[in-house]
């Protein structure tokens, strides 16, 4: 095998490599944006209504 065909191989390989990365990174950006959206309903539903009035109106 010759120097030619060995980088031939690896940029293949790096190719590969680089795909599944993209992958991962997709996957992870779902995952975030998915994230968000729970901790923000979550955020809106568990706040009161006095909380947006703030501290001030509580006293």
């Amino acid at each position: 095998m010759g120097a030619e065909t060995a980088d031939e191989f690896l940029v293949s390989e790096l190719m590969v490599e680089r795909a599944r990365i993209d992958r991962m990174i997709e996957d992870l950006q779902r995952s975030r944006s998915l994230l968000d959206s729970v901790i923000d309903t979550a955020a809106n539903t568990t706040r009161q209504p006095d909380d947006e009035a703030g501290p001030a109106r509580r006293a």
